[in-house]
C-alpha cells in the first residue's frame, strides 16, 4: 500500500511541477513578447523557469554527494521571486484574484521541487539506515 501511495504522490508531484512550469512559462512568454523579443520570446521563459528546475537538481545532487552550498538555495528563491514579480507585473488586470492566479504557478513550481528534494533526501537517509535481512543473517553467521 505504501509503495502505491508513493507512486501516486510521485506522479501527482510531477503533474504539479509540469503544470506550474507550463502556466508560468505562458506568463513569462507574454512578458517577452511585450518586451519585443519577437521570435526569441520562447527563450526568455525557458531560461527563467528552467533556472528553478536546473538549480534545484544541482542542489539535490550536491546534497546527495554530501556537499553544502549555502548560496544555491537563495539563487533558487531569487529566480522564483523574479518569475512571480514578472508574472504579476504582466497580469492582464490589477485585481487581487488575477494577480494571485499568475503569481502562484512559479511558487508551486518551487514548492514541488523543494518537496521532491526533501523526499529524495529522506529516502536516501532511510536507505542508509535500513539493513537487509540478508546482511543481518550474514552478520549473525559471522559472529
Amino acid at each position: 500500500m505504501t509503495a502505491k501511495l508513493e507512486r501516486w504522490t510521485g506522479w501527482l508531484l510531477v503533474f504539479l511541477a509540469l503544470g506550474a512550469f507550463v502556466l508560468s512559462f505562458a506568463g513569462m512568454y507574454a512578458v517577452a513578447v511585450d518586451a519585443g523579443y519577437g521570435l526569441l520570446a520562447w527563450l526568455w521563459p525557458l531560461v527563467t523557469e528552467s533556472a528553478v528546475v536546473i538549480f534545484s537538481l544541482i542542489l539535490l545532487n550536491a546534497k546527495l554527494d554530501g556537499y553544502v552550498n549555502k548560496y544555491l538555495h537563495p539563487v533558487i528563491i531569487a529566480c522564483t521571486a523574479l518569475s512571480v514579480t514578472f508574472n504579476i507585473w504582466h497580469a492582464p488586470s490589477a485585481d487581487l484574484l488575477t494577480r494571485a492566479v499568475v503569481a502562484l504557478p512559479p511558487i508551486f513550481l518551487y514548492a514541488a521541487f523543494k518537496t521532491w528534494i526533501w523526499k529524495i533526501e529522506m529516502d536516501t537517509r532511510r536507505a542508509g539506515l535500513v539493513t537487509t535481512l540478508d546482511t543481518l543473517t550474514k552478520e549473525r553467521d559471522r559472529l
